[in-house]
């Protein structure tokens, strides 16, 4: 058959492919294709399903589209009829392949489908890629999967109340207006994207997750004022907040709390007061500064210094101080009753100047608000009231509608699970200033930090809900090192822990004293009339059993000897 010029070419064009894939093709000069090699460039095509979204790979070689699962080599003409042969780079198509498969993608077939969520996967994966050379296409046609492009800005507008601020926000997204909460929601959920209108989804910046995620849970939502709560302990979340607004604004006392915490550089050291008796450690004036540090900014504080440090007598310094300043309200202590005695004799060695009423036994008043009138009596002039655990428990009506100075915690472990009646009873306290005071390790559980920082600095670590689920599950049972991180750093201002060997320069050389005590002498009548009678008991056992026999026998003597050097009366 005879072929004309025109249909030569597309002849050529259309079959010379299929011909050379069957045998050699010999054409004639003027016919003679030419081939060429062009890097192609890669191509993704979004389509939704209903199981998510798939990605077709394609590829373009000059202005030829190829899909990666067609793999018939590509000829063209050009525009003086010339036939071209591209030939295509499997090296590049193999590597751009592998890259996608890198990028949480898996081959289904002829499409790619994410192994992770599709909304995932179109924020970070599909950037990533682009940003790696690849075109991607189809994704404003998704319907399920619009995601806004524009970034959340966030205005904020603080306003003090009596011992909280009160935070009011709202975030844009582009023309759309969310609150906070929602996004905080979502962060608590561990979500990185909210929904929007219209079927849209927007998506929370890494920067706002990075500084949010953890803590924006610790805020309080305020359903009546549609707002958060946030206590002075949480400064450090105000500012994070206010360092991602945009827009904000603040009320004169934030300002005032904010300029003093920014201008913090370190902890003052303050004068012992003259009315107390007796002197500090450099530790532990260290402890009575920081104790003025606490109350300067209204925080509450944990003295967790090891057993044996002097953690009353820190406490009694800063009272006396309290007294020598002007202060006329009364503070409370509880403690252990162990402790009652050894508070008494340390008040009257240290700081002699307060007057204490120990709230306890049967003979304790049935009233205490005399206490607080102008017109009361000498007797009734006290400076502090020491109770128990047990007996504030069973008397709380009388303590909890008063206002007191300082509300000091002794043995605070006492509260270590917040659902005991002993620790709801501490929660219902009311006072300007809070301590706690503990020897016991209390960073070696979370449960025990969040029920005495409860007391401390309400709200500091969210309600106990969310502290179980966002830090105490972790640290304990994953043992999140990042969890246990930023709980430390939250707690950190308000906790003081020195143990012995950290502060051993400070503390006297051990001094060991030998007392020899002698007995009575019907106590010594007594004593030795039992010495003689093991004595020839033990001797006799020996001769007829031998020394291993008697051994419990030698034991039973000791002991009874032991008990008579003690008393008598106890054998």
């Amino acid at each position: 058959a005879y072929l004309s010029t025109a249909k030569m070419s597309q002849f050529l064009e259309n079959s010379y492919c299929s011909l050379s894939q069957i045998g050699t093709v010999i054409l004639p000069v003027k016919y003679a294709v030419q081939e060429e090699r062009i890097n192609p460039q890669q191509r993704l095509f979004l389509r939704e399903n209903e199981r998510g979204i798939v990605l077709e790979l394609r590829y373009l070689y000059g202005s030829r589209e190829v899909s990666f699962a067609d793999r018939r080599e590509i000829v063209t003409k050009t525009d003086h009829g010339v036939i071209i042969k591209i030939i295509r780079d499997d090296g590049k198509e193999k590597e751009y392949q592998q890259i996608l498969l890198e990028h949480r993608l898996l081959l289904d077939g002829t499409e790619f489908i994410p192994t992770i969520s599709a909304v995932e996967w179109l924020v970070d994966q599909s950037k990533e890629l682009i940003a790696q050379g690849f075109e991607i296409y189809g994704q404003k046609d998704l319907v399920r999967y619009n995601i806004r492009d524009a970034e959340p800005n966030l205005r904020i507008d603080i306003s003090s109340v009596i011992d909280w601020f009160d935070l009011k926000t709202e975030v844009s997204v582009g023309e759309e207006i969310i609150p906070l909460r929602d996004i905080v929601n979502a962060l608590n959920k561990q979500e990185r994207f909210i929904k929007l209108s219209y079927q849209s989804i927007g998506v929370i910046p890494q920067k706002w997750i990075d500084q949010l995620a953890g803590i924006s849970g610790l805020l309080a939502v305020d359903p009546k004022r549609n707002s958060l709560k946030a206590h002075a302990s949480q400064v450090q979340i105000i500012e994070t907040l206010l360092g991602l607004a945009s827009a904000k604004n603040v009320d004169e006392k934030f300002l005032q709390f904010q300029k003093k915490f920014r201008q913090f550089k370190e902890i003052k050291t303050i004068p012992l007061p003259k009315s107390f008796k007796g002197e500090l450690r450099p530790y532990q004036k260290a402890g009575y500064d920081w104790f003025h540090f606490l109350q300067e900014f209204s925080f509450g504080g944990c003295l967790a210094d090891e057993m044996g440090l002097g953690k009353t007598v820190q406490a009694l310094a800063l009272l006396s101080n309290e007294k020598e300043k002007g202060n006329k309200t009364l503070s409370l202590i509880v403690v252990p009753t162990s402790l009652i005695f050894n508070w008494q004799q340390e008040i009257k060695k240290f700081a002699p100047g307060l007057n204490v009423y120990v709230h306890h036994g049967q003979e304790r008043r049935e009233s205490i608000t005399k206490f607080w009138e102008d017109d009361r009596s000498d007797e009734e002039k006290v400076d502090l009231i020491i109770t128990t655990y047990g007996t504030l428990k069973n008397d709380i009506l009388l303590f909890k509608e008063e206002t007191f100075h300082y509300l000091i915690l002794d043995e605070s472990q006492n509260i270590k699970n917040p659902l005991t009646q002993s620790a709801k009873s501490i929660y219902s306290l009311r006072g300007k200033y809070k301590l706690a005071l503990t020897g016991t390790p209390i960073e070696n559980n979370t449960l025990d930090l969040w029920s005495q920082f409860a007391f401390l600095n309400p709200g500091l670590l969210g309600n106990l809900d969310y502290f179980k689920n966002t830090f105490a599950k972790q640290i304990e049972q994953e043992k999140d090192a990042e969890k246990s991180a930023t709980l430390k750093h939250l707690t950190a201002p308000f906790l003081l822990l020195r143990k012995k060997e950290m502060v051993a320069k400070d503390l006297p050389q051990k001094q060991v004293t030998v007392v020899y005590c002698e007995m009575s002498r019907e106590q010594r009548t007594v004593y030795d009339s039992w010495k003689e009678k093991f004595r020839q008991e033990i001797t006799n056992t020996i001769n007829e059993k031998g020394i291993n026999a008697s051994r419990m026998k030698i034991i039973q003597g000791l002991t009874i000897l032991r008990e008579i050097c003690n008393h008598p009366s106890l054998i």
